[in-house]
C-alpha cells in the first residue's frame, strides 16, 4: 500500500549534524544533510530512501507543508509524466519497478 511521505528538517544538536526525517505510516528514515545540495534536494533524497526501503516504486511528486519546515511526497503513477514540472531530485523522483 502506498502512503504519502512527509519530510522535516531537523537542525544540528550537540551530538548530531543537521538531518532530514522522512515519515509515512509504515515507518521512517533519517538522512544526513548534504550541504552540497539545496533544501528541496535534501528532502527529496531522504523521501526517496524511505520509498526504496519499503519497495514503493513509481513517480513521486513533492509539495510544501504549511509549516514550511518540510515537504509532502505523493505517488502519481508508475511512470514519470512527460510534462512534469520542476527538476528531478528536487520536485519529484522516480523509482523503477525493479528497484522499488
Amino acid at each position: 500500500m502506498r502512503q504519502a511521505i512527509t519530510t522535516r528538517y531537523m537542525g544540528t544538536t550537540n551530538t548530531q549534524g543537521s538531518r532530514v526525517r522522512a515519515r509515512a505510516s509504515a515507518g521512517s528514515v533519517t538522512g544526513h544533510w548534504d550541504y552540497a545540495d539545496n533544501d528541496d534536494g535534501n528532502h527529496c533524497r531522504v523521501a526517496r530512501q524511505l520509498a526504496v526501503k519499503y519497495g514503493w516504486s513509481g513517480f513521486w511528486v513533492a509539495g510544501g507543508l504549511p509549516s514550511e519546515d518540510g515537504n509532502v511526497f505523493v505517488w502519481a503513477g508508475e511512470t514519470p509524466r512527460a510534462d512534469a514540472i520542476g527538476a528531478e531530485g528536487r520536485d519529484w523522483f522516480h523509482i523503477p519497478a525493479m528497484e522499488g
